[in-house]
């Protein structure tokens, strides 16, 4: 893995915890996404983010909690800047 992949996924990971006051779930989803292609196929490390339950992603009844939302957007607008 290249040291730049690195040293962003550090500075992303450090946000976080700056942020939210607790580190990052670090797992594999149970559950397809376009980093199915990237890690998969290509062998780019992939970062996933998003709000939300598991069990609920990519299915008709889905739902996200207000909060959820808001602070996923919140990891969002920093990480431009890791």
């Amino acid at each position: 893995m290249s040291t730049i992949i690195l040293h962003w996924s550090k500075k992303a990971y450090d946000t976080y915890i700056k942020l939210f006051k607790k580190p990052p779930v670090d797992k594999i989803w149970p559950f397809s996404t376009d980093g199915v292609y990237c890690a998969g196929r290509l062998h780019i490390p992939t970062l996933g983010i998003g709000p939300g339950y598991e069990e609920l992603a990519h299915k008709d009844n889905e739902w996200v909690k207000e909060e959820d939302m808001l602070n996923a957007l919140e990891v969002y607008c920093y990480l431009p800047f890791c």
